[in-house]
């Protein structure tokens, strides 16, 4: 997460529901969602390996998650 951020890294999309750890405490979520905009839980089964340009449209709606419509464009 530390490195994410140094390198500004703005947006994050995995196919896992979070980062977050069960515990309350969690500094690496905490520290993502202060630096980045997360798109988690996404579908990416059938997406075939390969370079592509992610495009995340969240609503804003200013909470901490909410429906995005996201698109994926091979380069």
């Amino acid at each position: 997460a530390e490195y994410l951020v140094k390198v500004c890294v703005k947006t994050l999309g995995f196919d896992y529901l979070s980062v977050k750890k069960l515990e309350a405490d969690d500094e690496v979520h905490e520290m993502l969602i202060k630096n980045l905009t997360l798109f988690e839980g996404l579908n990416l089964a059938e997406v075939p390996e390969g370079e592509y340009t992610f495009i995340g449209l969240p609503l804003r709606i200013h909470c901490d998650g909410a429906p995005a419509r996201v698109v994926l464009v091979k380069d």
